[in-house]
């Protein structure tokens, strides 16, 4: 055990006096404790890790399903656009078939 004129460490009696004598053993003792707490922060950052990468994979797979969902809603504008463009297309050919026929019967009758 220690002696009664080793310093204070501001540790409990009892856990005073349950160290070893020998500072070598103390030493292993607290190494041994080391060892303890550096695996249980190991561990508890590991699970925070797991945590982090889980979350990280659901967003990126929210952000996956937010990208198909503009990309389609883009599609969508974009075939409205052409559909509308074709109607248009549609309507102008046919004004103009219209006015090719008007110009040959004006062309007819000035001719008359």
């Amino acid at each position: 055990m220690l002696s009664t004129e080793s310093p204070k460490f501001d540790l409990p009696e009892k856990l005073l006096q349950a160290l070893p004598s020998d500072p070598f053993e103390q030493l292993d003792v607290a190494r041994k404790i080391t060892s303890i707490a550096l695996s249980a922060r190991v561990d508890a950052l590991e699970s925070e890790v797991s945590v982090l990468q889980q979350q990280l994979a659901d967003r990126d797979t929210i952000i996956s399903g937010l990208e198909s969902l503009q990309l389609d809603a883009s599609l969508n504008e974009a075939s409205d656009k052409l559909s509308l463009a074709q109607q248009e297309k549609e309507s102008l050919m046919k004004e103009n078939a219209q006015l090719s026929i008007a110009v040959k019967k004006l062309n007819r009758d000035v001719a008359t």
